[in-house]
């Protein structure tokens, strides 16, 4: 998907909130309109609240995890239903992430979501075999 690819890079990997609709060099690229920008950045600010406490849930489990584990004496048990919370968290999250990506694509014109699809694989780094 572009929007992953654009938004996917270091930025999104720490965690970061990354707005590439406001960057004024990808407005002009994609001929963003106004109203544009601002639905985009309407569908974002309508899940930044939730994103935000999950990846701080997310973190709490993780390290929860990490303790527990490292323990010789963990319940095998009790181990697997955490897994299974960090798991299902991990999930839920990335498919909250990639329907608001998908509702961000629905803002775009078919000629402006191909200009980010160009975008995106241009500044892609090839990779090596």
């Amino acid at each position: 998907m572009a929007v992953t690819c654009l938004v996917g890079s270091a930025a999104a990997a720490s965690g970061a909130a990354v707005r590439w609709w406001t960057a004024p060099d990808i407005q002009v690229k994609l001929q963003l309109t106004a109203a544009q920008v601002s639905a985009l950045n309407q569908l974002f600010e309508d899940t930044l609240s939730a994103r935000l406490a999950s990846a701080a849930k997310l973190t709490k489990l993780e390290q929860d995890l990490a303790r527990l584990m490292a323990r010789p004496d963990a319940d095998e048990e009790q181990t697997l239903r955490l897994v299974e919370q960090v798991e299902g968290l991990r999930a839920r999250r990335n498919i909250a992430r990639t329907m608001m990506l998908v509702r961000m694509l629905r803002v775009l014109s078919p000629a402006q979501r191909q200009a980010l699809t160009s975008m995106t694989h241009r500044s892609l780094p090839i990779p090596e075999r």
